[in-house]
């Protein structure tokens, strides 16, 4: 998974993914508090529009991954 494109914004929540089955856009359609990183980060469900597979990740409040930035 790598995002397509980056907009600034709470949480990269105006990140675009790459889907890994069909190389498709995949939009953000969920968002909720991270059950165990706690306060600052959240857990965020990415489905693509062409075949409706989903992944979930996990950030801070910049948009990276708990420990650091990806890619």
């Amino acid at each position: 998974m790598y995002v397509v494109s980056k907009k600034p914004g709470n949480f990269g929540a105006g990140d675009i993914l790459a889907c890994v089955g069909c190389d498709g856009e995949m939009l953000l359609t969920r968002r909720t508090p991270h059950p165990d990183l706690g306060k600052g980060y959240e857990e965020q469900t990415f489905t693509c529009a062409a075949c409706e597979r989903a992944v979930t990740r996990s950030v801070d409040k910049d948009g990276q991954p708990p420990g650091g930035p990806s890619n």
